[in-house]
């Protein structure tokens, strides 16, 4: 019984961490870097194990971000730190 469910709950945090979509990271990102969402564009898309990386395009330039996602995010059930996002030169 102990072991169904740890197997559940990693398996309810993994479907929370697939949760992390363009249109989240978009919305999330524009509330960092003060836009409103139709303003920023997410690009260069990339995630591994535990962090997502990608580009927000905004009007006044673009920034290279991160994301937490995957495990990170599956462990805290979608409850994760905003993005980071760096001006790129």
């Amino acid at each position: 019984m102990k072991i169904f469910f740890v197997f559940s709950f990693l398996v309810l945090g993994l479907l929370v961490a697939c949760a992390t979509s363009e249109n989240s990271l978009r919305d999330k990102s524009a509330g960092v870097l003060g836009y409103a969402p139709n303003d920023v564009t997410i690009t260069s898309l990339r995630s591994d194990a535990t962090t997502t990386y990608y580009v927000a395009k905004t009007p006044k330039g673009d920034y290279a971000c991160t994301a937490e996602s995957g495990v990170v995010q599956g462990l805290q059930l979608g409850l994760t730190n905003p993005p980071i996002c760096n001006k790129k030169e």
